[in-house]
């Protein structure tokens, strides 16, 4: 059914099956998974500040700058030899 599964280009797929809205929903649906927490500390029986668990803050973390994909994100630039190389090709205006 998928044709990379596993093969570690899954990126292509979805650039293939997705539009933009789709896919940045997607990302940020997955990726903003990384809860914040914070330390509880407490006293042992000499005194010492020692951690006593972790408290849940409510906040959320966007792993791996997601929120900020955008749409230029789906296609990769044209290399900056290959411009150079031909007069007439011009960089895409979302890389200029």
């Amino acid at each position: 059914m998928l044709e990379f599964a596993g093969e570690n280009i899954r990126w292509d797929d979805l650039v293939r099956w997705y539009d933009y809205e789709e896919l940045k929903n997607i990302l940020v649906e997955r990726k903003s998974d990384s809860k914040i927490w914070d330390l509880t500390w407490g006293k042992d029986e000499d005194g010492q500040d020692v951690i006593t668990g972790y408290t849940y803050t409510g906040r959320i973390e966007g792993a791996q700058n997601c929120e900020n994909f955008q749409k230029k994100h789906m296609y990769y630039p044209i290399p900056q030899s290959e411009v150079d190389a031909n007069t007439n090709m011009t960089q895409k205006a979302d890389w200029q």
